[in-house]
């Protein structure tokens, strides 16, 4: 029998991945009592467009480009964490740069609600809300263990209190979630409107339709499955990483050996033309067959940057 095995992940270390901040919207079917809310950016971050966010290792400095990174640490350490997520609900007034389409009803508040966690077993998922001066939070707001299914945790998105009025507008930055272990992650999430200002007392809109989205914690190989005609390896690439001197793009790259060890000998998977298989950091799943080697295969993924923008 053909044993395969996932050895690891290489990748730079001390890096924090360099995200551009991913605007999540959040609205309604239509601007109306009884209206159900909508991801409306849900095109770009489902689980089944094959996005995943990526995380960085909590024991790196967070810094500015150009500053003392020593000055910009926090205590996220022990964790794989994104703090790039905006989460944005679309405005219904003038104040706050609406009416916009798509926006929820007047007196709605929009809430993520945490219905579901796959992932390693044993790890944790942690959420950090950002400080009223809207700095990144330092104490933990709360975390559920891997697996998880529940529904009793909540993310405000709306701003504003609760009142027959208020606009569902939200625009919060510099929120964090954490994960404990490296691997994937699916969380399922809903969104709900947790306001009283509907009949007899209730929510002014309906839930959303649950939705995933994906999440991983460090570079790993998430799948190795065994096929007729060989090997399939799925991993995730992120897109590329932050240092003081500028951002550094990744290219990933397979390699295969039928041993471990000082004497191990790496050589690259190919691809159908017989070139080194190379796939640019996209943010992105990627599934790999791979030609049967041998009677027994390692493989792992090696990252490396071969282009640096200051």
């Amino acid at each position: 029998m053909k044993r395969i095995f996932v050895l690891m992940a290489l990748v730079l270390g001390n890096q924090l991945p360099a995200q551009d901040q991913q605007q999540l919207v959040f609205g309604a079917t239509a601007n109306l009592p009884g209206a159900a809310l909508v991801f409306e950016t849900a095109g770009n971050y489902l689980a089944a467009s094959g996005y995943c966010f990526s995380t960085v290792s909590g024991a790196c400095f967070d810094y500015t480009v150009g500053a003392d990174r020593n000055s910009y640490s926090y205590p996220y350490v022990g964790y794989y964490y994104n703090a790039v997520q905006v989460f944005n609900a679309l405005p219904a007034t003038s104040d706050n740069g609406g009416p916009a389409d798509g926006a929820a009803a007047l007196g709605t508040v929009i809430q993520l609600k945490l219905l579901n966690i796959t992932g390693p077993a044993g790890a944790r998922f942690a959420f950090w809300e950002g400080n009223e001066d809207g700095s990144f939070g330092t104490n933990l707001t709360w975390s559920v263990p891997v697996p998880f299914s529940g529904d009793t945790n909540l993310i405000q998105i709306t701003q504003a209190s609760n009142t027959p009025t208020n606009d569902p507008y939200g625009l919060i930055q510099n929120r964090v979630f954490g994960f404990t272990k490296p691997g994937l992650y699916q969380l399922t999430w809903q969104l709900v409107d947790t306001s009283t200002n509907g009949p007899e007392g209730g929510p002014q809109c309906l839930p959303s339709e649950p939705f995933e989205l994906n999440y991983q914690a460090d570079c790993t190989l998430a799948g190795v499955t065994q096929q007729s005609d060989g090997t399939q390896l799925t991993f995730v690439a992120p897109s590329g990483f932050l240092q003081a001197d500028g951002y550094y793009f990744m290219q990933y790259n397979l390699e295969q050996s039928a041993s471990l060890g000082a004497d191990a000998n790496w050589s690259a998977v190919l691809d159908s033309e017989g070139n080194s298989l190379t796939i640019l950091g996209d943010d992105h799943w990627h599934t790999n067959l791979v030609a049967p080697a041998g009677p027994v295969q390692f493989f792992r993924l090696y990252g490396s940057s071969p282009i640096v923008l200051p």
